[in-house]
């Protein structure tokens, strides 16, 4: 069965060809899900693998903080951000994830979210995490990573919805000139 996502418009995308290019760009991700069936662009569920995590912290004198406080610092999304950039520059323009959200800890096993072989679930992610991929796509505090096409188009649709309703506004008929009125056009005699 080909496991594919069809965008609302209409752009269908591979969702592993999305998750390798995030698995392969940024080296703090254990697991990755790529959702945006229905959706104008895709945006991803990521879990970040804790042996780098905690090291990353070492670094930076943070040892004292868990998975969940480490991965939630907003140190840790700007550096995902730049990554996924990276990543995204390698897939098509609506392949590319726009917004992402860090899970406070990685998916498991006994919450059924992976297969014994430790493949993901995806409809048992995209339903354990319903609402906050929701937020995704409707939290406008949430920033965009790019500028999705997806907003371009309803910026296009605002301005014609915009012009519509103007047009709507005008008289129905035009006023015709009164016919004393004299002609412009015509040469005076």
């Amino acid at each position: 069965k080909k496991d594919l996502i069809k965008t609302s418009n209409g752009k269908y995308v591979a969702p592993q060809r999305v998750e390798n290019s995030l698995m392969a760009n940024v080296p703090y991700l254990s697991q990755a899900v790529a959702i945006g069936e229905g959706h104008k662009y895709v945006v991803a569920i990521v879990a970040l693998d804790p042996p780098n995590l905690f090291k990353w912290a070492e670094r930076r004198d943070l040892e004292g903080l868990s998975y969940a406080e480490l991965s939630q610092l907003p140190e840790i999304r700007r550096s995902l951000d730049r990554f996924i950039r990276k990543a995204n520059s390698y897939l098509e323009p609506w392949e590319r994830v726009q917004k992402y959200l860090i899970l406070d800890r990685e998916l498991s096993l006994d919450a059924e979210e992976l297969t014994p072989s430790m493949k993901v679930r995806r409809d048992v992610v995209r339903g354990a995490f319903d609402s906050m991929i929701l937020d995704l796509y409707e939290d406008p505090s949430i920033p965009f990573l790019d500028a999705p096409e997806a907003a371009k188009v309803d910026r296009r649709a605002t301005k014609k919805r915009a012009a519509m309703a103007q047009r709507a506004q005008e008289p129905k008929d035009a006023e015709l000139p009164d016919e004393t009125e004299t002609d412009t056009n015509s040469p005076e005699e």
